[in-house]
């Protein structure tokens, strides 16, 4: 696959794509650096940009944060500063406390209409991913 480049919306930072430095997000209609939504998370005065977040019911939460937040693959930053990592959809209801792998199905599909995550097929592997407005929810629920 060829590489591209993109520019973050918020820091005009120039990324490769594909990446792993950077999110969709739905509310900018574009592509925002990890970094800059750490920063707008940790900085609660920071007018750099706004993200509208959904309503996430109790089953979405445990998703986001137990089944992706607390999933091996999701946080690889020991190893580097890559952080958010696709979460392969097989592994997901391994940390789950509320909902059950027969349930996962629909509270994927859930998370998708609402722009929290995003699901990325390939040849492998069915994984899903947190979007800017997803991950910015996981860090201000892991506070």
């Amino acid at each position: 696959m060829e590489k591209l480049f993109i520019h973050c919306i918020s820091c005009g930072k120039s990324m490769r794509y594909p990446y792993l430095h950077s999110v969709y997000s739905r509310t900018l209609r574009g592509e925002l650096c990890l970094t800059c939504i750490e920063n707008d998370v940790e900085d609660s005065n920071s007018t750099n940009f706004e993200l509208v977040i959904p309503h996430v019911n109790e089953a979405e939460h445990d998703l986001i944060m137990n089944g992706i937040g607390n999933n091996k693959e999701f946080d690889i930053s020991m190893y580097s500063n890559i952080r958010n990592i696709p979460v392969p959809v097989s592994a997901l209801s391994e940390n789950c406390k509320k909902i059950t792998p027969e349930t996962i199905p629909d509270v994927i599909t859930s998370l998708i209409a609402k722009g929290l995550i995003i699901p990325i097929t390939d040849a492998k592997y069915e994984v899903v991913q947190l979007t800017a407005e997803g991950y910015w929810y996981y860090l201000n629920e892991s506070e």
